[in-house]
């Protein structure tokens, strides 16, 4: 069974003015064996990972809507380099497709974080 995956970035705007503008970002994809996987994670204060399935192109990471203190960070396999998406917000981003972990880590563990592949 394979499944079609379509990334993209929508942005609207209300109030004053109104816009809405929609970023292709991958897709379409097909794969018999990544998109739409779906995982809950518990990510702890060190490096923690995560095996991409191959052929993933990319990665949505969505922090447990309960969380308001625990920053999450994407990093590298030490923990030492990383980028801070914050304690709520939607981080989805590209993949290399020969990346094969990703790594993540909080400023305290923090469980039920969904990744999902595409």
């Amino acid at each position: 069974m394979s499944v079609t995956s379509y990334r993209s970035v929508v942005l609207n705007f209300t109030g004053d003015f109104e816009y809405t503008q929609e970023f292709p970002v991958a897709g379409p994809v097909t794969s018999t064996t990544s998109p739409g996987q779906n995982q809950l994670v518990t990510v702890n204060t060190t490096a923690t990972s995560i095996t991409i399935p191959s052929g993933s192109v990319g990665v949505t990471v969505i922090p447990p809507v309960s969380n308001t203190t625990a920053s999450l960070s994407v990093t590298d396999s030490t923990g030492a380099v990383a980028v801070n998406t914050g304690t709520t917000g939607v981080n989805s981003f590209a993949l290399s497709t020969t990346s094969t972990t990703l790594f993540l880590k909080a400023s305290a563990a923090l469980s039920n974080v969904r990744v999902i592949f595409s």
